[in-house]
């Protein structure tokens, strides 16, 4: 079910930055699972993509199933060097101690197991969504890196749809990303360690800004909120502007919003998003 207002704890966005206000467009979708894991994108993007690229798995593509039922022409190469069948069972392992200690709900725990399941029927179908166990990155440093420009190299279309989740690498590869920004059509990004990073954040969204609209936000109520308002982790998708209705006239000054978005930690109340416009 979608939150409720008493499960929201309300945070006063700083008006420097205002910038960050979605503009209004109809037509968004929630593509994912309920909480962490999901993303609020515009349907328009998932239905002209011909490629997913996948940046940061875990033990959760529960996006990249979505996106591959609800458009199944498009091709899912995704990126990520730290999952393996070994680390699912370490996590499923980690996860029965949490819960015995009372520290993370029961109902989670199946999800932990299943994912050693599901990563073969996904990822080891033949002609299907392929996982390259790589870091992604602009310049290498060791042999299972893959830069930016060779990630491309392999995706053979002009209409890229970009879903980015790699814990605070994402500052360090964003200026090739947007060097490909002819190719991109969208982007759906969760920014990480803003309040420690706000100048390197601040640049590197005015930059996308450039070229995409920001369509969605939502904080993720793992992180925390600085003293002035700003919330630590933040989920951003960007449209490309030529994807974008002519009229952008109005930007949203309250969310999340009601029936799309979810919190991504249910043990934790969700953030309540308010702008002075």
């Amino acid at each position: 079910m979608p939150n409720s207002v008493t499960e929201m704890v309300t945070v006063h966005i700083p008006a420097q930055f205002n910038f960050l206000a979605p503009i209004s467009i109809d037509g968004l979708v929630r593509m994912g699972s309920k909480n962490d894991g999901g993303y609020v994108v515009p349907r328009i993007a998932i239905d002209n993509a011909e490629c997913l690229l996948s940046f940061g798995l875990s033990d959760n593509w529960s996006f990249d199933e979505q996106f591959l039922r609800e458009n199944p022409k498009v091709t899912i190469n995704a990126y990520d060097h730290t999952v393996s069948m070994g680390t699912f069972f370490v996590k499923a392992t980690a996860y029965i101690v949490l819960v015995l200690a009372g520290k993370r709900p029961f109902v989670l725990l199946k999800n932990r197991f299943f994912a050693i399941f599901k990563y073969a029927t996904f990822f080891k179908k033949e002609g299907g969504p392929k996982h390259y166990k790589e870091r992604v990155c602009n310049i290498k440093s060791g042999k299972n890196d893959a830069t930016i420009d060779e990630i491309f190299e392999r995706v053979a279309t002009k209409n890229v749809f970009l879903k980015c989740d790699i814990e605070g690498d994402e500052y360090g590869i964003m200026g090739g990303i947007l060097d490909q920004s002819s190719k991109i059509i969208c982007i759906a990004i969760e920014f990480h360690d803003i309040n420690k990073s706000r100048l390197v954040f601040e640049q590197v969204v005015k930059k996308i800004q450039d070229t995409y609209e920001i369509v969605h936000l939502h904080a993720n109520n793992f992180g925390g909120v600085s003293a002035d308002g700003l919330p630590d982790a933040l989920e951003i998708t960007f449209l490309r502007k030529d994807l974008c209705p002519v009229a952008l006239n109005t930007q949203r000054s309250t969310l999340p919003l009601e029936g799309l978005d979810e919190k991504s930690f249910i043990e934790k109340p969700d953030f309540r998003l308010e702008f002075t416009l």
